[in-house]
């Protein structure tokens, strides 16, 4: 594999800035300092003695004195591979960058879901934008600021009935804010405008506390082997009755007066 062709003359910073980057790239780590940090990073001495009692249990001394060296040698290769990758195109989008400059023109389908996963990544404010041109009267953006600078935020979107919720970001992290962004000020919003409930995601028993009791949410699959099929539908036997069980439970513990009965209206 060859690095990208640069014209005489031209530096590191000129090939960074016509991936759009600015260079910040700091290369005075010498070669110790590199093993020391991918040393840390990888955690071998913690990730062997965690694995070793399950290797020894599930695999047995010669799966561990002939498995592990050999998948260790196999593996060299590949991280050679990208490390040559990383060398020949040191862009912080590498991944995405590599797949759409080394798949050419004839890679077809592939090409084109590379680039379009580069220009996600390169300009996520896209979707964002394309959201607000087109259904900018039906998103409800709940924003926290901190020292005038915004920290954090959380989109939703509002339904005929409901509030849907939410994606949800933050650069800082401050104790709650997160159930203030995403939870209360979402439910304070709906019992403005008079939606019947607020859908804040599937899971969670965290948001019992926070006002929000469990209701059973459904998908439809189509599973093409009958053998998988059947396993299946003998294992989700069990986990409805699980979930209904679960469900219960969960609505028993929450928040709200049990001796209240609620009626609604249109």
């Amino acid at each position: 594999m060859s690095a990208p062709n640069r014209a005489e003359g031209s530096s590191d910073r000129d090939v960074l800035h016509r991936f759009g980057y600015a260079q910040q790239l700091l290369r005075d780590m010498g070669g110790f300092s590199n093993f020391a940090i991918s040393f840390s990073i990888i955690s071998i001495l913690t990730g062997a003695i965690t694995l070793y009692g399950y290797g020894l249990k599930m695999g047995g001394p010669l799966e561990m004195a002939v498995g592990w060296p050999l998948v260790s040698l196999l593996t060299l290769p590949v991280a050679a591979s990208l490390a040559q990758l990383a060398s020949s195109y040191p862009t912080a989008g590498a991944l995405y960058h590599w797949s759409a400059i080394l798949g050419g023109r004839g890679a077809g389908k592939t090409r084109a879901g590379a680039e379009w996963v580069r220009a996600q990544a390169a300009d996520p404010r896209g979707r964002i934008a394309l959201i607000g041109e087109t259904m900018r009267d039906k998103v409800l953006l709940v924003m926290a600021k901190r020292a005038g600078r915004y920290i954090a935020g959380a989109i939703n979107f509002i339904g005929s009935h409901t509030l849907y919720g939410r994606h949800w970001g933050a650069i800082e992290h401050h104790p709650f804010l997160h159930f203030e962004l995403c939870y209360y000020q979402a439910i304070d919003f709906a019992i403005q405008n008079n939606l019947a409930r607020v859908e804040a995601g599937a899971q969670g028993e965290h948001k019992l506390a926070r006002g929000y009791m469990p209701v059973t949410t459904y998908s439809a699959h189509y599973i093409a082997d009958p053998a998988l099929r059947r396993a299946i539908a003998d294992y989700l036997k069990r986990e409805r009755a699980y979930v209904a069980a679960a469900g219960s439970e969960l609505a028993a513990m929450g928040p709200f007066r049990k001796d209240l009965v609620f009626e609604q209206t249109s």
